[in-house]
């Protein structure tokens, strides 16, 4: 059976630490579905959550249905450069294709505009999974180009924001 993703109603919300284990077990539901070798452990999430630098209640997102179950999720890092950001994000497998990573990317867009440097330009740097042609066509879709990279198991993808 097809699901009809035309009654799918889904919200946005920053992240609280009682999505810890549901966003743990939701990477590894993408993991697995774009053929990523890695495990995720709950202990690993929240080390890189619990940063000194990390504040995961204003850097991470969540995307849920109405019943609160997650079905997408999006962290940014910044390094030692404050212009440049990575983000990791994903969305489940039966919710791909209705906009969830689309929106997922505007929320981390604004929220990235509204906390760099005003003087500077934002790049935001982005991974997918060749596995993956949905992420792909739609990181086109929303102005990210490919960049070149040692590592040949993820596309690497960078956005000037302005």
């Amino acid at each position: 059976m097809k699901l009809n993703f035309d009654y799918w109603r889904f919200k946005f919300r920053p992240f609280k630490w009682d999505d810890l284990y549901n966003v743990q077990a939701l990477i590894n539901v993408i993991a697995q579905d774009e053929a990523i070798p890695y495990h995720y452990s709950l202990e690993w999430l929240y080390f890189v959550l619990d940063q000194t630098g990390v504040n995961a209640t204003q850097s991470c997102f969540v995307a849920t249905l109405e019943s609160d179950r997650l079905i997408g999720f999006s962290r940014y890092e910044v390094h030692d450069d404050p212009c440049r950001w990575t983000v990791q994000a994903g969305v489940h497998p039966e919710f791909k294709g209705i906009g969830i990573g689309r929106w997922l990317i505007a929320v981390n867009d604004f929220n990235a505009l509204r906390h760099r440097p005003q003087s500077a330009p934002l790049i935001v740097h982005r991974q997918s999974s060749p596995q993956n042609p949905s992420a792909t066509a739609l990181l086109k879709y929303v102005g990210y180009h490919t960049v070149e990279s040692e590592d040949d198991t993820v596309l690497h993808w960078e956005k000037q924001l302005r």
